[in-house]
């Protein structure tokens, strides 16, 4: 639980909103690519945070038209 929240930590992390913006996606978007674990993302009481890494992975492979990142699901909190 504590790594997962330092490793969130050091990457830095966006709000639902900031990673929807991000991607050029709608929120609607952004919440089924983590439900399909496509993205990673820490809940922090009732908020979401995905981290900025994976974002950038997540949209580098999108671009390239590479297979997209392995799905990271959700860490355990």
């Amino acid at each position: 639980m504590a790594d997962d929240r330092m490793t969130l930590a050091r990457a830095g992390g966006m709000s639902v909103t900031e990673a929807a913006r991000f991607l050029g996606v709608s929120r609607s978007t952004l919440y089924v690519l983590m439900a399909a674990g496509q993205l990673p993302y820490a809940k922090i009481g009732h908020r979401r945070v995905v981290p900025a890494e994976a974002l950038v992975a997540y949209l580098a492979a999108a671009l390239t038209g590479g297979p997209a990142p392995a799905p990271g699901g959700r860490p355990a909190c």
